[in-house]
């Protein structure tokens, strides 16, 4: 692969058109890599910062699937040219290594594509420090912004509103059933287990959650603000999307965490991936039948 030396063509000759799709903001999805590594995929995520014309910078997120407590975060620089996310990560930041294996420092060039409602950045990735390392792939999602109706200048009407996909799916619990799980929740009332208060700085962010530990059969239900935002859902390896916005009317914003089962392996652990302009945060909970796991939010722009 000659990533390098195009990087740095890049970096030096950036007169190439600018596409007018902006790549700001947080992606998520896969990072394979080839035979060598200790993984075959693994969590990746990017949260891209405009700095200049055509100039990025960021941090890069990868983690384990199976594993979700190894994990690593990376500086990186970056520039977006001719359709071309060209990047370069510089060092780490924070990591939690497992025995034997290290984070590669990775650069690569990611193509930027739509389909439907969704962008894409996908592409070849080779690993530039001083330690080998097998290269691979990346393909990373982002939702696009919704269609804003446009009057037709013919009949000065709006054209009819496609209804968009949300990016969080929906319950599939029949109502009456949701309804009473939920009432059983609220009649229960373990002792509550906080962790550190976390800071959003953009009242629009989300959350990915998946299972902490090994996949072992975790049910548990999520509330933001005390209104139920999943329900008798199982954890898996698959981190679900949750698109939230942060209540300004309250001092401070609150995500319990309620289990519903205890899995083959107790207690009941999720992990929270909490994204918020370009910074991402790492929260554990834990919860059983006599405590839920409570995470305080804070706004701060």
């Amino acid at each position: 692969m000659k990533i390098s030396v195009s990087f740095y063509l890049l970096i030096f000759y950036s007169t190439f058109q600018i596409h007018a799709q902006s790549i700001e903001g947080a992606w998520s999805g896969i990072m394979n890599q080839e035979a060598g590594g200790t993984r075959a995929d693994y969590f990746y995520s990017l949260t891209i910062r405009k700095e200049g014309k055509n100039v990025y910078s960021g941090t890069s997120y990868v983690q384990y699937l199976d594993k979700p407590e190894i994990f690593g975060v990376m500086e990186l620089k970056a520039i977006y040219a001719d359709g071309n996310f060209v990047f370069k990560e510089s060092h780490i930041v924070q990591q939690q290594e497992d025995m034997g294996m290290y984070w590669c420092i990775k650069q690569g060039i990611l193509a930027y594509s739509e389909r439907g409602d969704s962008a894409y950045l996908s592409g070849k990735w080779e690993s530039w420090n001083p330690t080998s390392c097998s290269p691979g792939t990346v393909v990373l999602r982002k939702a696009l912004p919704k269609k804003q109706a446009v009057v037709n200048p013919i009949s000065d009407e709006p054209e009819p509103k496609i209804e968009e996909k949300s990016e969080t799916k929906p319950i599939v619990l029949p109502k009456k059933e949701e309804t009473a799980i939920v009432s059983e929740m609220k009649k229960r009332t373990p002792k509550v287990i906080q962790t550190e208060p976390i800071t959003v700085s953009e009242r629009d962010f989300y959350i990915e959650i998946f299972d902490h530990g090994h996949i072992d059969g975790d049910t548990i239900s999520l509330f933001f603000n005390d209104k139920p935002i999943l329900v008798d859902f199982g954890l898996g390896k698959e981190h679900r999307r949750i698109d939230l916005k942060y209540d300004t009317a309250l001092a401070q914003n609150k995500l319990l965490l309620h289990a519903h089962n205890l899995g083959t392996s107790p207690p009941n652990s999720a992990a929270i991936l909490i994204f918020s302009g370009d910074k991402v945060q790492k929260v554990s909970l834990l919860s059983n039948l006599n405590e839920s796991g409570l995470i305080q939010i804070k706004y701060k722009p």
